[in-house]
């Protein structure tokens, strides 16, 4: 099942930040950000708590820390909770432009004129010679 509302508010949050100048977001303020998705998404697809302790094998204490943007909670529990809310597809689908670019090579890339050595002979262009 997919959830198209996880991806537009997680695209549309990283990419609003970095374009519109914002100052760049703590951990603790994308945590909250995240576990609100999470919250979000439990709510739309209607599950209960109980559905996604039982789905990601977490907890409901773990499950509540995670829905209020607990940074202590691991990283398993979260990705688990993703997944429990069909939304770990949508977070694996996020790209990163500069990791990208830098193995496509796009990023050493560069036009322009070629600048030359201090020691080359450019005496042979000189229209008067």
């Amino acid at each position: 099942m997919g959830f198209g509302l996880g991806t537009v508010l997680v695209v549309g949050y990283f990419s609003k930040t970095k374009r519109s100048g914002l100052p760049p977001m703590t951990a603790p303020q994308v945590a909250r950000h995240l576990g609100g998705l999470v919250h979000q998404a439990r709510l739309a697809l209607l599950m209960t708590q109980q559905n996604v302790v039982q789905n990601a094998r977490v907890s409901v204490a773990t499950l509540k820390r995670i829905e209020d943007g607990g940074m202590g909670v691991s990283l398993g529990s979260w990705l688990a909770a993703f997944q429990a809310v069909s939304m770990l597809q949508q977070l694996a689908a996020l790209s990163d432009p500069v990791a990208q670019a830098v193995l496509d090579g796009t990023s050493a890339k560069r036009g322009g004129r070629r600048r030359p050595f201090p020691n080359e002979d450019y005496d042979h262009l000189d229209s008067d010679a």
